[in-house]
């Protein structure tokens, strides 16, 4: 997962980048929004890129923690869980940040804590969460993602860096609906399903590359469904019933043959290969 690949978060994006850059990390940050999808994608960005070995941007997905990443496997991220469906209680933060916390990374220079749905924290674990900010080792990072950052703790609020998410585009709805209608027909090997698909793209050419990235996110969610059953942040959770036939029925490298076969289908963009072939080669190989 990387910045490029969301689309009309470019405030946030630019905020999260400059403090990579600088170095200039705050140990708390509040992912504020009703798109609890595109907040969890930032969030998973945003830690990939501070864990990443070779530091600097983009991440080089090549080295131990960005590969760890790929399948949400990486020990110094952990994602807060509650099993009361309406409550995060002081057990939880407990548990799995206050108790935590103070062990060192494994393997990064970072350690982060994901929090979604913080709002549903009750006073208690807010309270038992605000000494942690208080004083958190160097190292940690704590990512709270919520659709209502005034339910939480002035306190919170006061040692937390907020960026507020941009309401999301009805123009990225569309674009996401016409992906999942291809995706979701590459078992047919038949050219004219992917007509519709190009026809569209021609006519708003600067959206190539965000529908190309939303393929990517497809083939992402099934190696996730695969690996760790991380409901909570696949992209297209709503095709979860259909995600999670494929993924049972896909193999780990076929998998990543697609994803390779779509970074392909971007460098050709780039060198100006026409839509149509780009396209069509790429239908053919994921139909695979």
């Amino acid at each position: 997962m990387t910045f490029s690949q969301i689309k009309g978060q470019d405030k946030i994006i630019e905020r999260l980048e400059t403090a990579i850059r600088q170095g200039n990390i705050s140990h708390a940050y509040i992912l504020e929004g009703e798109d609890s999808h595109t907040a969890a994608l930032l969030a998973a960005a945003f830690s990939t890129a501070l864990q990443c070995e070779k530091g600097g941007l983009p991440p080089c997905h090549d080295c131990l923690p960005c590969r760890q990443a790929e399948t949400g496997n990486n020990p110094d991220t952990i994602r807060v869980t509650h099993e009361k469906p309406g409550v995060i209680s002081v057990d939880n933060i407990r548990e799995q940040v206050v108790n935590d916390i103070l062990i060192k990374p494994f393997y990064s220079r970072h350690k982060i804590y994901v929090v979604p749905e913080a709002e549903k924290m009750n006073p208690q674990a807010q309270n038992a969460l605000l000494k942690t900010l208080e004083e958190p080792p160097e190292y940690a990072v704590v990512l709270l993602l919520t659709k209502n950052a005034e339910s939480l703790l002035p306190t919170i609020l006061s040692r937390c860096q907020i960026l507020r998410l941009a309401e999301t585009e009805e123009e990225l709805s569309s674009l996401r609906a016409e992906a999942v209608r291809l995706l979701k027909t590459t078992g047919d090997p038949r050219m004219s399903l992917v007509t519709d698909t190009i026809r569209v793209l021609k006519e708003e050419k600067e959206n190539i590359p965000a529908f190309l990235n939303l393929m990517t996110l497809w083939y992402r969610d099934l190696l996730l469904l695969k690996s760790a059953e991380l409901k909570e942040e696949l992209y297209f959770r709503d095709e979860l019933a259909f995600l999670q036939k494929e993924a049972e029925g896909s193999g780990y490298e076929a998998l990543s043959e697609k994803l390779s076969a779509i970074e392909k289908a971007k460098e050709q963009i780039n060198a100006n290969v026409s839509l149509e072939t780009v396209m069509e080669l790429l239908y053919f190989n994921i139909s695979q």
